[in-house]
């Protein structure tokens, strides 16, 4: 009988105030409907958004990007992937720009830089890239 009650408690998730969840089915729902609605905020917006993670030996691992780096650079994710990565499409006069921002990124500062890409049809675009570390613990 015990039990039975236990499973039928539930447990409130708020944010902000505001009850979102009040059992688990709905706390899944609620993570679902966030999902969706960060989903359409990150390929709506005219900005690129992505995720990198430093391995132990120093490489950087492109974990995810947003849908715009396409109008960005004319370049999908996996074609510019195929051709040597992100490092490609520096203008070669600031390739020390980014090396400089991982720097500031691994001493744990927020960075904020400017630099030049050359897209797929040849043309020059400036791109301020704004960085904040967050550590894990793996």
């Amino acid at each position: 009988m015990a039990a039975a009650m236990k499973a039928q408690e539930k447990t409130e998730i708020s944010i902000g105030g505001k009850t979102i969840a009040s059992s688990p089915e709905e706390s899944v729902e609620a993570l679902q409907e966030a999902l969706q609605r960060y989903r359409a905020l990150v390929e709506l917006t005219a900005d690129y958004a992505y995720s990198f993670r430093v391995l132990a030996d120093g490489t950087v691992d492109h974990e995810w990007g947003s849908g715009s780096l396409a109008r960005m650079t004319g370049y999908t994710a996996r074609e510019l992937r195929s051709c040597g990565g992100w490092e490609t499409v520096i203008h070669p006069d600031d390739l020390s720009i980014p090396v400089s921002q991982l720097r500031c990124l691994l001493s744990g500062d927020d960075c904020v830089v400017t630099y030049r890409i050359l897209t797929r049809d040849g043309s020059v675009r400036w791109i301020k890239d704004r960085a904040r570390p967050v550590w894990s613990d793996d």
